[in-house]
Parts: C-alpha cells; structure tokens; sequence
C-alpha cells in the first residue's frame, strides 16, 4: 500500500501563556496513512488528537521531526487536504447552496459549473429539498451533510475530522457514520477520523492508532478485519474493542505508572 501521510519522530512544545513553562504535548510520534484507508485516532482527552490532526493537515508546525504527504514536507495547509470540524463553520448569510460553492469560488471556477457542481453534491449528500435554505434552518446533521458537502466539493485527496459527529444525536450520529462510509468508497478519499468514542472508530476504521496521554504519541495500531457494515455485537467486534482497550490502558500506566487506570 502506498504510504500518504509520513510522520517520524514528531514533537510538539508550546506554552499556554507568555513566561509559562512549555508543555510538551507530544514526542517522537511515528505514523503512517496509506492511500485511500479510514484512519481513526483515539486516545484519552488532552492526549494530542487535535494537535496532530492540526500538524498533520499544516495548520501548525511540529517543533521536532517531520510530517510528509505524497513525499512532500507540509508545511502549511493545501487544496489537496480539508478539515471538518465539530463546529459546522458554516457562513449564515450563505444559503446551503451558497456554503458549498464557497471553496469553487475562492478557486475561481466559473459561475455555472461551481453552480452544477455544488447542486450534484448537495443531491450526493441528500439535501436537494435544502438547497435555497439557511444554516439557521437546518438541523445538526443537516448543516454537518453541508459541511461534508463544502470539502468534497474541492475534491481533496484527504479529509481531516476531528470529532465531526460528537454534537449529534445517537441516530443523527449513527446516519451520518453510514454517510460518511458510502462517501469514502464513492469518493476514495484518505480520511483521518478523531474520536473518542470506541464504538464509532469500530463502526468506520480500517485502523484505529491509540494515542498514549501527553507527551502523546502511538502506542498501537489495531486493524480491524471485519467487513462493513460493522456487527458491534459480533466476536471480531468485541476481539477488536479489547486490544483498543487494552492498548488504552497500557498507554495510560506507561505514562502515568503511579496512577491507576
């Protein structure tokens, strides 16, 4: 499999104010995406997920090692990469129609194909009755099908999320998870899912990387042999949710040895 995303030996050190100590929120990460998989991240809060989702896509700089997509040092964000984040981000003044014409338009893509590009993927993501609407009409999962709409419609060879579908209901969330699946086939996309919930990086991940607490780093990548769509009940299920949770603890009393899990 052709590696898309190389991080080796990756620090971080920032300080939360002037004349404050560094902290040091990661060291010596080592990680490998590969072309067209479903990558999860996972790990306990303040463990670093964002801030390397932040570094791996080039909205921040690590302050040791090395981060390449394609072979090519990233150094600040690119139209081949997007981020969704849990904040939908979306502009209120903008019909639906509108949000998702934003990044053609920043492209300078003429008026009628931007036009007839958007309208393909709002119908992609099920949202043809929306199209003349406003965020504020819309429902969580409503304004996070635009949100999705909005970055494929630059058509990015990786999507970045972190924790995308934490704000939704259960049934919301569970929708948009399937959403997200028939999408990443149909689009074949690298996508890099932060999340916290074990039973959402079973139900997408090809692989789920378990981030130890500060200084993060991965402490296992567990791969997840079951076709979808996904049996939480299923034995391959529950053999997979142990060695997250075993890897989890470890992670933890290998930090923290004094501290119990």
């Amino acid at each position: 499999m052709k590696v898309k995303i190389e991080a080796s030996g990756v620090g971080k050190r920032f300080r939360r104010r002037l004349g404050a100590e560094e902290v040091e929120a990661m060291a010596g990460l080592e990680l490998n995406v590969y072309q067209g998989e479903l990558l999860c991240l996972l790990g306990p809060n303040g463990c670093g997920k964002t801030t390397l989702l932040n570094l791996l896509a080039g909205f921040d700089t690590p302050t040791a090692g090395s981060i390449s997509l394609d072979g090519c040092p990233v150094r600040m964000p690119g139209p081949e990469a997007v981020m969704i984040q849990q904040e939908y981000g979306l502009f209120p003044w903008r019909t639906v129609r509108g949000n998702v014409e934003l990044g053609l338009e920043l492209a300078r893509v003429p008026a009628a194909r931007r036009r007839r590009l958007a309208l393909e993927l709002i119908a992609l993501v099920g949202l043809n009755e929306a199209v003349d609407r406003y965020p504020r009409e819309l429902s969580g999962g409503m304004q996070q099908r635009v949100a999705l709409a909005r970055a494929l419609a630059v058509e990015p060879q990786v999507l970045f999320m972190d924790e995308p579908f934490g704000a939704l209901d259960a049934m919301t969330r569970h929708k948009m998870q399937a959403e997200l699946i028939r999408l990443w086939r149909e689009k074949e996309m690298t996508i890099i899912f932060v999340t916290h919930d074990f039973n959402e990086a079973l139900l997408l991940a090809d692989r789920v990387a378990v981030m130890t607490p500060r200084p993060g780093r991965i402490k296992e990548i567990i791969t997840i042999n079951q076709p979808r769509p996904r049996n939480l009940l299923s034995p391959e299920a529950a053999q997979a949710r142990e060695a997250i949770h075993r890897a989890l603890v470890e992670g933890i009393m290998t930090s923290n040895p004094k501290e119990p899990a």
